[in-house]
């Protein structure tokens, strides 16, 4: 309940300040802010803008478990409502995005262990008023003079070009935008763990801290977006040394068109140094087998727009390294989270995972997409359709993971989806969405399991 009081006061405080900006600016006032006293000259002008979305979902699953016989259905609602307030005053903004009540509705498991369904309501519990996060918490401003933008804060990161690869989370940052002559250059230091302790020597060695370099720049028609991360992740060894698991990653974004096909695309090509965990093998035995992976992600979207609708193909590759990993039976590039490669393989179904790296979206896999968007029925009303097959990189695992683990049931997999979608503009601000899949898995050594369903429908409201 904490929560959404400070939610609701964050509001009602910049809304009052944006009703106070009429204040004469020669009374020079007194105030105190984060403990420390200062002298302003009256009311800054500050602009306050809130938009924000809330949506209301419902599902029907028929074997979501990937049950190979007596499957199971059943059905559910979540939603979420999101708020963005945004201050400004001059050159300077704050960003802010508050998250409420991203949930299945009435989900037991939330509240407090209560069983009983006769006990109403489940979302007035403690627990269930806790079900509020802000994502973002950011100052932006602009030096004019230099045409150089400082952002500093809690802000999204893990995304860049398109949303091949990303997982788009709230992230600490510094982040440097400075406007050339041939484009941005972005610079950004990225705090992911702070382990640093007053009390334990070189315990500062053992944070986690990623650093980004990136341009944006234009050939022709073709936005060329070149990317550089290293990611030192010293925190996953916790002993006030630098060695834990190292990434670096090399990205090309291409976007725009050639001649009458309009095109985005994203290549990756990640490094990621897992051969320091073999100190640790009293954790695990098997680290003993540990070895850097190396590998690539490639992603390619071709599409037209049309009269009458949006037509594409997709083209996607997650690479796999069969040697690399922390237990040296393979290691492999997701597609993650937010690319949602299909409405049920991918978004709801992570496929191509492993014990030691769970599938987000696709690991280790080729998928072939054709697909059309948009096609107009009648006014306010389009419809989508995809098909897709996706086919395994991945090799078996190594003998030792195999004896312990068991084989790698990817190896030689294969599957299909096909997707539908109807969407309705109720209004410029309200549409409503019905989709519905239909999956099938091929595994190569197990038992396959029967279609996958999903009928899923959605209420988006936008302001």
């Amino acid at each position: 309940m904490k929560k959404v009081l400070l939610a609701i006061l964050i509001v009602f405080v910049a809304t009052t300040v944006w009703a106070g900006s009429s204040v004469d600016p020669t009374d020079t006032t007194k105030r105190v802010l984060r403990e420390r006293e200062y002298q302003v000259i009256g009311t800054p002008q500050v602009k306050f803008d809130l938009s924000g979305e809330f949506s209301a979902q419902g599902y029907y699953w028929d074997n979501y478990a990937l049950a190979s016989d007596d499957t199971v259905t059943n059905t559910f609602y979540k939603g979420y409502l999101s708020l963005f307030p945004k201050l400004t005053v001059g050159d300077t903004t704050v960003f802010m995005k508050v998250n409420m009540r991203d949930e299945v509705w009435g989900d037991v498991s939330h509240y407090s262990g209560q069983e009983d369904s006769d006990v109403w309501p489940y979302m007035v519990s403690d627990d269930s008023n806790d079900n509020i996060n802000i994502e973002l918490a950011y100052m932006s401003h602009k030096f004019a003079s230099t045409e150089t933008l400082l952002d500093l804060g809690l802000m999204q990161g893990q995304w860049w070009a398109t949303t091949f690869g990303d997982k788009m989370e709230p992230r600490y940052r510094v982040k440097v935008v400075q406007n050339t002559p041939v484009g941005p250059v972005i610079a950004i230091l990225e705090k992911n763990a702070e382990l640093g302790d007053p009390d334990v020597e070189d315990s500062e060695k053992d944070d986690g801290d990623t650093y980004h370099l990136a341009m944006i720049t234009k050939l022709g028609t073709v936005y060329v977006k070149p990317l550089i991360t290293y990611y030192d992740r010293s925190s996953k060894l916790e002993d006030q040394g630098s060695d834990g698991v190292q990434v670096l990653q090399y990205s090309l974004g291409l976007d725009g068109t050639l001649g009458p096909i309009e095109f985005e695309s994203e290549f990756n090509y990640r490094i990621t140094g897992f051969e320091d965990l073999k100190d640790y093998t009293a954790a695990n035995p098997l680290y003993a087998y540990a070895k850097d992976a190396k590998y690539l992600g490639a992603y390619v979207n071709v599409f037209k727009t049309m009269d009458f609708g949006k037509p594409g193909l997709v083209l996607m590759y997650t690479g796999w390294d069969d040697e690399g990993g922390p237990l040296g039976s393979g290691y492999g590039a997701d597609s993650r989270q937010d690319f949602k490669a299909n409405l049920i393989i991918g978004d709801e179904i992570g496929f191509g995972g492993s014990a030691w790296q769970p599938a987000e979206d696709l690991v280790g896999m080729t998928m072939v997409k054709p697909y059309v968007k948009g096609v107009k029925l009648m006014d306010n009303l389009t419809c989508d359709a995809s098909f897709a097959y996706i086919m395994s990189n991945q090799d078996a695992y190594s003998a030792a993971v195999t004896y312990y683990m068991g084989a790698n049931p990817y190896e030689d997999a294969t599957a299909m989806e096909v997707d539908l979608g109807l969407n309705v503009k109720v209004t410029p601000n309200l549409y409503y969405m019905v989709d519905a899949g239909y999956a099938n898995i091929d595994f190569d050594d197990v038992d396959d399991p029967d279609p996958v369903m999903l009928l899923k429908h959605e209420m988006l409201f936008t302001f």
